[in-house]
């Protein structure tokens, strides 16, 4: 695995035996769970520049799972990161009500527009350049690292470490994927004919019953 995951040049292979029964590492060693080791380049992420290493870490080990974009089947590490020293965090995973709020106030949209570039779902990594400069800049303040909601899991939260040198990574387990769920709903305008499908829960699809409906209403 973590051949695959670093590509390590051949007969470079990081160590993965399990040394003893008390090794708190199963799949992947301690070097790779933690941020990429020395002789791996990093492209582009939603905080960091290329080729600078920041810590990437959620808050839920559902939210970490969500955030490596799984396929069934697929092993996936999950490690446990510990703080050692405390940490500085910029949160900016914060609620804002901006619907008919007549309160709101420029920072608040400012906010959101921030909001947005870190959590807004993209493949595109010049989609990244805005949360990156955000998160150089707060790390010129003299933050730690910064909190913010995921893209890919409702609800999630992650932080992007800059100063990782106070964590450290502490155990780790090894996981397989046995089933994803995925909940979606038509577009608006689009399930408007008896039997359109309308909504997926749970994998589930969900059909439209309008004879139903207009016999509820009377």
């Amino acid at each position: 695995m973590v051949y695959k995951c670093f590509s390590a040049p051949e007969g470079e292979r990081l160590d993965i035996s399990y040394h003893n029964k008390s090794n708190p590492f199963k799949g992947l060693t301690k070097e790779a769970s933690f941020v990429p080791p020395k002789n791996v380049k990093v492209p582009d992420g939603r905080a960091n520049p290329k080729y600078i290493k920041y810590l990437y870490v959620s808050e839920s080990p559902t939210t970490s799972l969500f955030e490596v974009r799984p396929f069934i089947c697929d092993a996936v590490n999950i490690a446990q990161i510990r703080v050692n020293s405390p940490l500085k965090i910029a949160n900016i995973a914060v609620e804002l009500d901006l619907s008919e709020n007549k309160n709101a106030t420029v920072e608040m949209y400012v906010m959101r527009m921030i909001q947005g570039a870190f959590s807004k779902p993209t493949n595109n990594s010049d989609d990244y350049i805005p949360s990156q400069i955000i998160a150089e800049y707060l790390k010129s303040l003299g933050y730690d690292g910064v909190r913010y909601n995921s893209s890919l899991h409702f609800g999630g939260v992650n932080l992007t470490i800059f100063n990782h040198d106070k964590c450290e990574a502490i155990s780790s387990q090894d996981f397989r994927i046995e089933d994803i769920k995925l909940t979606a709903r038509a577009a608006f305008g689009c399930a408007d004919n008896q039997g359109d499908l309308a909504y997926i829960k749970d994998n589930e699809p969900l059909y439209l019953d309008y004879e139903n409906l207009i016999s509820t209403k009377k």
